[in-house]
């Protein structure tokens, strides 16, 4: 397949097809994997998207249509497909060159159509088998809606860490790089006024240990003072003398 490319470093693009569906085989050095991800996610209304990957650097797309599977639809399909992927490199060669490839891809990826907000109306369109190879072959092991508070949290420089009692556990929000006082202060401005040290588990480590007891017997809390950076997913217990 040729197709005008605008770039002379893009190398021409072909497909194959085995009457079901159409695949490219791309090289990662050549097309970044965000503008995979961005021509991916623009086709999930149009087709089954499935990623894989082949070899070192490269990434295997393959593209099953939501209904006719004939020549002339699995054709036109790959001609949009590598279209949008050509448009996609370009976009974000011109993002990354102005700092703002976030911005771009979260707005492409999730706001463009409602199929794009969430891979749970797509899920629920595929059959057993093709749900788990879909699943396998992106990764994904959390909802549409999820991934998205994820991607916005990122994209606004966010995280969360956890507080844990006897009978509630809480989640906060605060700026990635925020010290252990200005944690404390989220939850009461007395506590980051008083604050003598933080008692840390990381959430793995306290998933891990089945909560705060066994992480604390297998090592895993750790005593952290002023200068702590909060990390996503701490889960604090804050010492204060107010």
């Amino acid at each position: 397949m040729s197709t005008e490319q605008g770039t002379s470093e893009l190398e021409e693009l072909v497909f194959a097809e085995d009457g079901r569906r159409v695949s490219f085989t791309l090289d990662e050095t050549v097309y970044p994997l965000d503008a995979i991800h961005g021509a991916a996610y623009i086709f999930l209304d149009k087709a089954f998207i499935f990623l894989t990957r082949p070899g070192d650097q490269q990434v295997e797309v393959r593209l099953k249509p939501k209904g006719e599977a004939s020549p002339a639809v699995l054709e036109a399909l790959a001609g949009e497909f590598a279209n949008a992927l050509l448009d996609q490199v370009v976009r974000f060669r011109v993002a990354e060159s102005t700092g703002r490839i976030r911005e771009y891809y979260i707005s492409r990826a999730f706001f463009t159509t409602p199929a794009q907000s969430s891979i749970d109306a797509l899920l629920a369109e595929l059959d057993a088998e093709e749900r788990t190879e879909y699943l396998s072959s992106i990764g994904v092991t959390t909802s549409g809606l999820e991934r998205l508070i994820a991607s916005a949290y990122r994209l606004l420089g966010l995280i969360t860490f956890l507080t844990v009692g006897p009978t509630e556990a809480r989640a906060w929000t605060v700026p990635d790089g925020a010290t252990a006082p200005e944690a404390a202060g989220t939850i009461h401005t007395d506590f980051e006024r008083g604050f003598i040290k933080a008692e840390v588990i990381a959430y793995d480590d306290y998933v891990t240990g089945g909560g705060e007891a066994g992480a604390r017997e297998a090592g895993r809390l750790r005593i952290e003072g002023r200068e702590y950076l909060v990390a996503d997913g701490d889960v604090i217990h804050f010492r204060h003398n107010v």
